[in-house]
C-alpha cells in the first residue's frame, strides 16, 4: 500500500490534512510505479529530509492552514454526510426504478454507487471547492429518464438549493448542477453494461469499458478513473497531498488556474505534482516545491509529462466498437508539427489525452515567468514562505488591456459568462497570429494575458448610465508589446491596431438572445476602481462570480507608451439556447 507517512504541523489538529476520502467503488489505491517496455523509470533522486527540511515542511504546512489551503475537519465531515445522503437518495430511486420499469427487485449496492471525484477524492480540497459525483448504474436505468426524474426528486430535498438546480443532459459531460447543505455538487452519470454492478466494484477496473455502447459513458467514467490513477502513481500520497495543495493554491494566486482560458487546470496541476513526486520519491513536502520549480523552471513545454507510460493507457482489448470509434487519443506518433500544442499534460487513463490542450503561446509564457520568480523565492528558505501564496496584482503587469464587456438579461447572463470565458483563448491565438502573419509590424505583440477572474461592480459601484434590468460583467486581457517593433511601427507611422482579429473573433460566436458583447483597448489608468479593488484583493472569494454583463464602445490605448493601439468591436447574440454552456467538461475539470 502507498506510504501515509509524516508528521503533522503545530496547530494542525482541527484541520483534515490526513483524510483518505476513498469510497467504496474507488477500489484499492496500490503505488503503480511508471514500467515502459519492462523498465521501470529511474528517480532522479532518493534524498530523504533531514532535520533542517522537517522544519521547513512544518512551516509550509502551518502557511497552507493559515492561508485557507486545508477545510476544517468539521467542513470535511459535512461532505462525508452528504456523499453518505446522496448514495441513500440515489440508491432508492435505483432501486425503485428497476422495480418500476422490470419488476425486479435488486439491493441498492448493485442497483447504485456514487464515486466522488477530483480535489476531493484527491484530498485536496478546501471550504470553496465543490464535491464532482458519478453515479453509475446498470444498463437498465436510462440515461434520459435520468436527466428527467433526479432534478425532480433533487427539488423535492430540503437541504437543496432550488435556486441553484440546473439540469444540462447536452453538455459534453451531461451534469445536474446543484446546492446540498451549502455545498456545491456535479452530478454526473454512467451506465454500465451489467443487468446488475458487480460485488465489490471499482471503478478503476477497465473491465468495465470492455461492452460500453455509449461514448457519454466512457467519458464520464473518465473522471474517477483520472483520479484514482493520480493517486496509484505516487509513492507517497501524503506529500503528493501537501505539495499539491501547494502549486494549488500558489497557481490560484499567481492567476495562472484555469483550464478554460489556457491555463493548467486541477487534472494538469496535478498531473504535474505527481510527476515530481515519482522523480524524487523520499523527499517531504517542502522538498518537492522547490524541485517543482526547479524541475518545470528548465522544461521544455512541449515536451509531455506522463505519469503513466501509454501502453497503460490503451483500451482493453475485444472493446465495443460503437463506443470508442470516435475517442480521441493523444499519441505523439500521430501529432503533426502543426497540431503540437504549446504544452503538453497527459492524463494516465485510457483515452490519454493533453490536459492543457487549450494552452497558447501566451499562457506557456506566463507559466515559465511565474516558475522562474517562484523558484528564486524558494531558494531563499521557508522563512519568507508566505510570498509565495501573494495574489499577483493583475492590473499592475501591463500598461493596457483589452476590456470585454458583456449586458444582458439575468436569464441568460449565467450561460453567456460562460460560454464568452471558454471562447477567450480562441481569441488569443487569433490575437497572436494576427501579430505574427497579418499586422502591421512583425511579431508586435509579445503577450496576451488572459485574467483568470470575471468581474462585475456592486450595486453602488454601478454608474448610474447603465440603467437597471440587465447586467453586466468585464473579463480583462494584458497586453504586453515588443518595444523595438511598436518603436519602429510609430517611426513609419504606423498603428498597432487589433480591430481586425477582434471583428474575426466576435464574428465566429454563437448566438444568445438578450446578450451583447464589445471589446476595446484601455490604458491601466483607466480601468474602473471597483475592478482594480477586486483585483487586489488578497482573496480570490472577492471577486463577484454571479454572472453579469457590460456594454461600450471601441477604444484606444497607448502601445507600451511608444505608440497606439485600437480595438473595435460591438456585437449582439441571439438566438442560442442559455443552458448549453452553463457547464463545464468533469473529465479534465477546475477544481
Amino acid at each position: 500500500m502507498i506510504k501515509e507517512g509524516g508528521d503533522a504541523a503545530p496547530g494542525s489538529e482541527s484541520f483534515d490534512d490526513d483524510n483518505n476520502n476513498i469510497w467504496p467503488g474507488v477500489g484499492e489505491i496500490q503505488f503503480r510505479p511508471f514500467v515502459s517496455n519492462g523498465t521501470e523509470k529511474e528517480p532522479l533522486s532518493l534524498n530523504t529530509p533531514d532535520p533542517a527540511d522537517e522544519i521547513h515542511n512544518a512551516r509550509l504546512i502551518s502557511e497552507l492552514i493559515k492561508q485557507g489551503g486545508f477545510e476544517l475537519k468539521d467542513r470535511n465531515q459535512l461532505r462525508e454526510k452528504i456523499l453518505i445522503e446522496l448514495r441513500e437518495l440515489l440508491s432508492a430511486w435505483a432501486v425503485e426504478y428497476i422495480r418500476r420499469k422490470r419488476s425486479e427487485t435488486v439491493s441498492a449496492a448493485a442497483a447504485c454507487q456514487i464515486i466522488p471525484f477530483g480535489s476531493f477524492c484527491l484530498g485536496v480540497h478546501t471550504a470553496e471547492s465543490d464535491i464532482d459525483v458519478l453515479c453509475v448504474t446498470p444498463k437498465h436505468i436510462s440515461r434520459n429518464d435520468f436527466f428527467s426524474e433526479i432534478p425532480q426528486l433533487l427539488a423535492g430535498c430540503e437541504k437543496v438549493d432550488r435556486s441553484t438546480l440546473l439540469s444540462v443532459p447536452d453538455a459534453f459531460v451531461p451534469v445536474i448542477k446543484f446546492q446540498y447543505s451549502g455545498i456545491d455538487i456535479d452530478l454526473s452519470v454512467a451506465r454500465l453494461a451489467y443487468s446488475l454492478l458487480p460485488e465489490n466494484f471499482s471503478v478503476a477496473d477497465d473491465e468495465h469499458l470492455v461492452e460500453l455502447t455509449d461514448p457519454k459513458d466512457v467519458t464520464c467514467l473518465n473522471g474517477p478513473r483520472v483520479t484514482i490513477e493520480i493517486l496509484r502513481r505516487v509513492p507517497d500520497v501524503k506529500q503528493f497531498r501537501t505539495l499539491l495543495r501547494s502549486v494549488k493554491l500558489w497557481a490560484r494566486r499567481h492567476g495562472i488556474y484555469s483550464n478554460m482560458v489556457g491555463f493548467p487546470g486541477g487534472v494538469a496541476w496535478a498531473i504535474m505534482a505527481a510527476h515530481v513526486c515519482q522523480l524524487y520519491p523520499k523527499m517531504n513536502a517542502w522538498m518537492l516545491l522547490e524541485k517543482f520549480f526547479f524541475c518545470y523552471k528548465a522544461w521544455a513545454f512541449s515536451n509531455p509529462i506522463q505519469i503513466a507510460p501509454l501502453e497503460d493507457c490503451r483500451l482493453p482489448p475485444h472493446s465495443h466498437f460503437q463506443a470508442y470509434a470516435h475517442m480521441a487519443e493523444w499519441d505523439p506518433a500521430k501529432l503533426a508539427a502543426v497540431n503540437r500544442r504549446p504544452m503538453s499534460v497527459i492524463t494516465p487513463t485510457y483515452p490519454a489525452a493533453n490536459a492543457t490542450y487549450n494552452s497558447s503561446k501566451s499562457t506557456v509564457a506566463i507559466i515559465k515567468q511565474e516558475v522562474d520568480s517562484s523558484f528564486a523565492l524558494i531558494i531563499k528558505g521557508s522563512e519568507g514562505i508566505g510570498a509565495l501564496f501573494e495574489q499577483v496584482k493583475f492590473f499592475r503587469l501591463y500598461k493596457n488591456f483589452l476590456e470585454v464587456q458583456l449586458i444582458g438579461y439575468p436569464a441568460v447572463m449565467k450561460s453567456f459568462c460562460t460560454y464568452i470565458n471558454s471562447q477567450l483563448r480562441k481569441f488569443i491565438e487569433r490575437l497572436h497570429y494576427f501579430s505574427e502573419c497579418g499586422g502591421p509590424g512583425s511579431n508586435f505583440l509579445e503577450l496576451a494575458h488572459p485574467c483568470t477572474d470575471y468581474f462585475s461592480p456592486a450595486a453602488q459601484d454601478r454608474p448610474r448610465e447603465w440603467g437597471e434590468g440587465q447586467e453586466r460583467g468585464f473579463f480583462f486581457i494584458g497586453l504586453k508589446f515588443n518595444d523595438e517593433v511598436v518603436k519602429k511601427m510609430r517611426e513609419e507611422k504606423k498603428q498597432v491596431n487589433l480591430t481586425a482579429p477582434t471583428q474575426d473573433f466576435l464574428g465566429g460566436l454563437d448566438h444568445f438572445d438578450g446578450a451583447e458583447i464589445s471589446i476595446k483597448v484601455v490604458k491601466k489608468k483607466d480601468i474602473p476602481e471597483w475592478a482594480r479593488a477586486l483585483a487586489n484583493d488578497s482573496g480570490r472569494a472577492a471577486v463577484k462570480r454571479s454572472a453579469s454583463a457590460a456594454e461600450g464602445d471601441a477604444g484606444a490605448g497607448d502601445a507600451d507608451g511608444s505608440g497606439k493601439a485600437a480595438a473595435d468591436g460591438k456585437r449582439r447574440l441571439s438566438g442560442k439556447r442559455c443552458d448549453e454552456y452553463a457547464s463545464r467538461p468533469q473529465g479534465l475539470a477546475d477544481e
